[in-house]
């Protein structure tokens, strides 16, 4: 057990190989015989969960097709104790790992599971979970206000139930959202925030991406590209720090993009200085 809380609370703050040390002790170490009636006591086992943790914080290294593998794993280890807890506890987590290998039509499903699972079990705060993870797959599929009114759905009903861990996280798929909705300003004042909490909240594991969006606004914005620029750079440092491939590739593509557009429209300029009409 303490391996798997070590783990879960180092992949928060963004340790993520230290994370992945500990929730790979935790699963040697678990014996079905003694541990798995645990479940009953602390409501989520202990080798399901750390499953489910080891699959986003691999997924997050790059290692993509062993984060997946480790996330079926966990909803097998849950199926098979038939608790409904755990089930639903992974059942989110295995939407998230999909959404953050970027396939968002395998998420989708998922998402609708744990949303209907949870509320045949009468657990709101997973229900709540499911609803936020739905938003994130409508938004990256172009469901913008359907993704908007998930987002906003799952934040009462996260603060309704004390769930706050995942509160700002939440806040960050509003964020992204509303950026896709053209809401520049509103987006921005979220993602001020969220920077300027971060430090406290625990949820250094997506730091990278809050860099990386506040770029894409300032971009949205029409901002220079000296100011875009710095954003990408400490989406890259930040994830390059905690080793997190997924978030420097996409960050590193959101730069490479942007030079792409600027040296264009700056040759186009050139063209146009060049052959005067």
């Amino acid at each position: 057990m303490g391996h798997r809380v070590l783990g879960m609370s180092l992949f928060t703050l963004g340790e993520l190989d230290a994370a992945k040390r500990e929730l790979q002790s935790a699963m040697q170490l678990y014996d079905p015989e003694r541990h798995a009636p645990s479940a009953l006591i602390f409501s989520q086992d202990f080798k399901a969960t750390a499953h489910a943790y080891l699959g986003l914080t691999t997924i997050l290294m790059g290692e993509v097709e062993s984060g997946l593998a480790h996330s079926r794993d966990a909803l097998a280890c849950a199926q098979q104790l038939r608790h409904p807890h755990s089930i639903c506890n992974v059942l989110s987590f295995v939407a998230g790992a999909h959404l953050v290998a970027g396939d968002s039509r395998a998420a989708l499903p998922v998402a609708e599971r744990t949303i209907a699972y949870s509320n045949e079990y009468g657990f709101p705060q997973w229900s709540a979970g499911g609803t936020m993870l739905r938003g994130w797959a409508h938004v990256d599929l172009g469901h913008v206000e359907a993704g908007l009114a998930d987002i906003r759905s799952s934040i009462s009903g996260l603060a309704a139930t004390n769930t706050l861990i995942w509160m700002q996280f939440a806040h960050c798929l509003l964020a992204r959202a509303l950026l896709a909705s053209g809401q520049f300003e509103s987006a921005l004042e979220l993602v001020e925030r969220i920077l300027a909490e971060i430090g406290a909240s625990g949820g250094r594991w997506y730091e990278a991406e809050i860099h990386r969006l506040k770029g894409d606004i300032h971009r949205g914005q029409g901002k220079p590209v000296s100011e875009v620029e710095p954003h990408y750079e400490a989406a890259i440092a930040v994830a390059r720090r905690q080793k997190a491939r997924v978030w420097e590739r996409k960050a590193a593509e959101s730069l490479d993009a942007l030079r792409s557009i600027n040296a264009a429209r700056s040759a186009t300029r050139g063209n146009a200085t060049s052959n005067p009409t």
